[in-house]
């Protein structure tokens, strides 16, 4: 407290957590701080901060309105605490309760996610959605974009079909052909990019497997990706 004209002046800081979106949206220090009695103060107080990650960018204007910038790429949340004085005392009023900066963090596989297996060698097409197979820890809205599709065995038909045996790049769903020619199996690998649409993008891989029979179950042994299964 502060002795003010007779009046004690009680200041009191409570900032919530700031979640990244595309970038940290400027905020007014003045709309979380009270006091008490009530009036008229905020042009009396002058903010500091703690001191940020040096690839980060902190500014406070005039106006109390806090700008921060960080790596696009940054995952890691940053606790930063701000503090205020009256402009004609050194001592310190209030102090924040440490507000998070919660950065964004990108997708990543969910966890137990079954791989798909596509058990009936039959040479027919099935399509195989990727959405769901993509998390977002922020609980952003995930999208998926192929960007290739390869598999251990070529496309080879002896019914004169020209057809690949893979398609859907550059959608979120792929078309696989149910069809491997050796016995143990085939395994197509299907390489997207999941997206959170705040900047967070993963590449990742989902294997999926054409067994020769059923009697081993879903099994497949992957001899190298040396086919564009597109072509």
């Amino acid at each position: 407290d502060l002795t003010l004209e007779h009046t004690s002046l009680d200041m009191t800081v409570n900032i919530p957590d700031q979640k990244y979106n595309s970038g940290f949206a400027p905020f007014d220090l003045d709309d979380y701080i009270k006091f008490d009695p009530t009036g008229d103060w905020y042009n009396d107080v002058i903010w500091s901060h703690s001191p940020v990650p040096a690839d980060w960018s902190m500014s406070i204007d005039d106006e109390h309105l806090v700008n921060l910038t960080c790596p696009a790429d940054e995952t890691e949340d940053v606790p930063i605490t701000f503090s205020a004085r009256l402009a004609w005392d050194d001592e310190i009023c209030a102090v924040s309760d440490d507000p998070v900066f919660m950065a964004n963090h990108p997708p990543v596989m969910c966890p137990d996610v079954t791989f798909p297996c596509l058990n009936q060698n039959n040479k027919k097409m099935v399509d195989v959605p990727l959405t769901g197979f993509a998390c977002d820890e922020d609980g952003d809205p995930v999208t998926v974009r192929i960007t290739s599709i390869t598999s251990d065995e070529p496309t080879k038909r002896n019914n004169g079909d020209p057809s690949p045996d893979a398609d859907g790049l550059g959608t979120d769903t792929a078309s696989l052909r149910q069809q491997c020619l050796e016995k143990d199996g085939r395994v197509y690998v299907i390489t997207f990019v999941a997206s959170d649409g705040r900047g967070g993008e993963t590449t990742m891989t989902l294997p999926v497997m054409v067994p020769h029979d059923q009697s081993g179950g879903c099994n497949a042994v992957d001899s190298g990706q040396n086919y564009d299964a597109t072509k």
